[in-house]
């Protein structure tokens, strides 16, 4: 299986949700602790986006 589809569906769907889902946690949580808990989902998903990303130019750069 070719490995741009794996990093292409992370940089679309996996990242993206991560960072969805701790934008609207965050907004709708009541308690601080639970605030930072959703801040950590957001620094996951942007994590996953630029890792993948990277991975992704590394295969076509050759």
């Amino acid at each position: 299986m070719n490995h741009s589809f794996i990093y292409l569906l992370h940089i679309l769907v996996a990242g993206p949700l991560f960072v969805y889902a701790g934008y609207k946690g965050k907004k709708l949580s009541i308690e601080e602790n639970d605030k930072n808990f959703f801040v950590f989902f957001i620094f996951i998903g942007l994590l996953v986006i630029f890792y993948h990303s990277y991975k992704l130019y590394l295969l076509n750069k050759y």
